[in-house]
């Protein structure tokens, strides 16, 4: 008894990300990393204040 063959094939185009122009991929990256960098430094003062908050 033969199995039927799986369709995996999706009628996806590109990710958008490569849709994007050099320069506004460019922005978007350069946005992302400072956006992570400043949520990285809320979250270690935030980090910080319930340390003291708890151990006094």
């Amino acid at each position: 008894m033969q199995r039927p063959t799986p369709r995996l094939q999706a009628n996806i185009d590109a990710a958008p990300i490569d849709a994007l122009p050099p320069v506004r991929y460019r922005r978007f990256r350069r946005r992302f990393f400072v956006a992570l960098f400043i949520g990285m430094i809320g979250l270690t003062g935030f980090l910080i204040v319930l340390a003291i908050a708890l151990y006094g």
